[in-house]
């Protein structure tokens, strides 16, 4: 029984030593920290931060407003010079990395240049810090965004919105982006009812002024959409009796044949909508021609009159 107590004892001693162990590494990396100063100790160094972006869902898209709506997590990642502990002896290798409030630490200012409005989607965020200094950030927000939208193609249109992420005070040489993928994640993608998405490619920009030596970076997506025309028809529920599997068949062959012919119905209407207007924009442009033509033909004629008259003067 006393074996058992002192046995209870040491666990309970060692569980609390371990804990404060943390408790004294937080305590002595945040003590003399600053959150407005960036995390490197040569002011020569930039910043190296890594940005991808995970697009959730499209919420809505805003044709008159002009606007993207969407749920999107962003990920972060760089590296903290102050925020280092390999080699202390103060956890003996036991932890490896540890979670700090977003408040406490450096963060950088990455915003989107052509955003209408953000919603934190979390109340309380954390990044996780590892002993070499590397913080990974993932906030959640829904963003609603400008997009310049082009409907002439409408019903059969297809929109390009950008999300055009940099930093909002810091030129190339203090904070440097890259992009970690390509591409937007879509893996976890809630479909559209309205709009298929195409694709949500990313692109690293460099941009240099004539006023400026530094570099200014972003990061641009371009998230294509194609707005969904097809109808997905009425599934009937058939009310006939449970034994009439053939009956039941052969109706649920029907409906798939009448959603298949509406689909290529769907099709052929669309080449022809696009045939006929691109006649439309031939005959346009043709008539257009023809009548600058006339007016050039025109103004040659009165600029040869005058000249005649001119030498006819002289």
């Amino acid at each position: 029984m006393l074996f058992s107590l002192i046995f209870t004892f040491l666990i309970l001693v060692f569980d609390v030593q371990a804990k404060s162990k943390e408790r004294s590494l937080t305590a002595q990396l945040l003590e003399e920290y600053c959150v407005s100063g960036r995390p490197v100790l040569n002011d020569s160094t930039a910043v190296d931060v890594s940005l991808g972006v995970t697009l959730q869902s499209i919420e809505n898209v805003d044709e008159s407003a002009g606007s993207l709506t969407g749920y999107y997590w962003l990920n972060l990642e760089w590296r903290d010079e102050y925020l280092t502990w390999q080699g202390w002896d103060i956890l003996d290798g036991q932890t490896s990395d540890i979670r700090l409030r977003t408040e406490d630490i450096w963060l950088p200012d990455i915003e989107i240049y052509n955003m209408i409005h953000r919603e934190d989607l979390r109340t309380r965020d954390m990044v996780v810090v590892s002993s070499d200094g590397s913080v990974v950030w993932i906030p959640s927000y829904k963003i609603t965004s400008s997009c310049e939208m082009d409907t002439t193609f409408y019903p059969f249109d297809e929109q390009s919105c950008l999300l055009k992420f940099g930093s909002w005070v810091y030129n190339g040489w203090k904070l440097t982006l890259k992009l970690s993928d390509m591409s937007m994640d879509i893996s976890t993608y809630l479909t559209n009812t309205a709009w298929d998405l195409i694709s949500a490619e990313g692109k690293l920009n460099t941009v240099q002024y004539e006023c400026c030596p530094e570099p200014y970076l972003d990061i641009t997506y371009t998230i294509k959409l194609r707005r969904r025309t097809t109808p997905t028809g009425i599934k009937q529920e058939h009310t006939g009796s449970k034994d009439s599997k053939d009956e039941h068949t052969t109706e649920k062959e029907q409906t798939d044949d009448t959603q298949l012919c509406d689909t290529i119905d769907e099709g052929e209407k669309r080449a022809e909508f696009e045939a006929q207007l691109k006649r439309d924009y031939e005959e346009k442009y043709l008539k257009e021609v023809s009548e600058l033509e006339e007016k050039y033909q025109i103004e040659i004629s009165s600029l040869q009159e005058k000249v005649s008259k001119l030498q006819a003067k002289c």
